[in-house]
């Protein structure tokens, strides 16, 4: 065997470590952190969601909340939820290739594409009007 073919080998060893180790950590991750909502499917994207629905006399109009990048529902979900529970229709969502939710076959990887996928979410629920909260890159 010569030296090539040796550190050819010792490359194609090291990538497949590599990628199993990173498919075992993406496991565990996946693992602790289960889907907390629900999924639907919009134009052949499976979402996740959380909706908390409106309450009886609540004082403010339906919120959406958009994350950042590299986020998921539960970064807006578990600081804002308790602030206004009783008070207004939520919704919180994964974006679209982010944390639960599938990036599917359309063009989610545009913030015109997500923003559409995020109206049809809405139309779905049947959320007409609502305040949208943008964080990062989800405003």
């Amino acid at each position: 065997m010569n030296i090539l073919t040796f550190i050819l080998a010792l490359l194609l060893a090291l990538f497949v470590a590599l990628a199993g180790a990173t498919r075992v950590a993406s496991w565990l991750i996946e693992r602790r952190n289960p889907p907390v909502g629900s999924f639907v499917d919009i134009d052949g994207a499976i979402i996740h969601y959380v909706n908390v629905p409106a309450p009886a006399g609540g004082d403010l109009p339906p919120l959406v909340f958009i994350h950042g990048a590299s986020a998921n529902l539960k970064d807006q979900m578990l600081p804002l939820r308790p602030q206004f529970e009783g008070r207004a229709e939520m919704l919180f969502f994964d974006r679209p290739g982010h944390g639960w939710s599938g990036r599917g076959p359309g063009n989610n990887e545009t913030q015109q594409g997500q923003a559409a996928t995020i109206a049809a979410l809405m139309d779905r629920l049947g959320i007409k009007d609502a305040i949208i909260v943008g964080h990062s890159f989800g405003g």
